[in-house]
């Protein structure tokens, strides 16, 4: 079984290639923890779909941010054409916050927290939208699987110097009325 998760090409900020793809390295972490073979293609570093066509992955799992959303779809749309028999998975932010747009056009809409709902979405006979409970335990979560990715290609700079991130903490007690509550109030902290 093979895992093509793909960080569409974002036309909204200045340097799409400024920060690594870090909730699709924590998916590819936990599919190889299990077994499976993951990939990790980010669409930022390439004119066009085409570097897809090549790609004999079994599952496609899509970032989805609001401002992503056409560009999720277009990709989307380009491997359906190319891989009719492969399984189109999305998640994030907009297929949490509003998975109807997105039922339509994928085969799996995860909602909420991935690391858990991408092996259920492998599964055959799992639902459409799939939903888990919040984890708890941050650190069962492995770090993100790096080594997926030209790590050297991203431009983030702390004080000068080259960085990465890491998530330290979901959840937020605020309640402001543009956010979507994705991580939920209660706050869950990595020790």
């Amino acid at each position: 079984m093979r895992v093509c998760l793909i960080n569409p090409p974002d036309t909204v900020v200045e340097d799409a290639c400024w920060d690594e793809p870090l909730g699709l390295l924590y998916l590819g972490a936990v599919l190889e923890e299990n077994g499976v073979e993951a990939e990790v293609l980010d669409l930022n570093f390439y004119k066009d779909f085409k570097v897809l066509e090549n790609s004999d992955a079994d599952f496609y799992g899509l970032y989805c941010s609001s401002p992503l959303i056409k560009s999720a779809l277009a990709v989307n749309s380009f491997l359906k054409e190319t891989h009719p028999d492969a399984v189109r998975i999305v998640g994030g932010p907009h297929a949490t916050c509003v998975p109807g747009d997105l039922v339509e056009h994928f085969d799996k809409v995860i909602i909420g927290e991935g690391e858990r709902a991408i092996l259920t979405a492998l599964k055959d006979g799992s639902p459409k939208i799939i939903s888990k409970i919040p984890i708890q335990d941050l650190d069962s979560i492995p770090y993100p699987a790096r080594h997926l990715i030209p790590i050297k290609e991203y431009h983030r700079r702390v004080g000068g110097l080259p960085s990465i991130g890491l998530i330290t903490a979901r959840g937020c007690p605020a309640s402001c009325a543009f956010c979507s509550k994705v991580w939920g109030k209660t706050v869950r902290l990595k020790p």
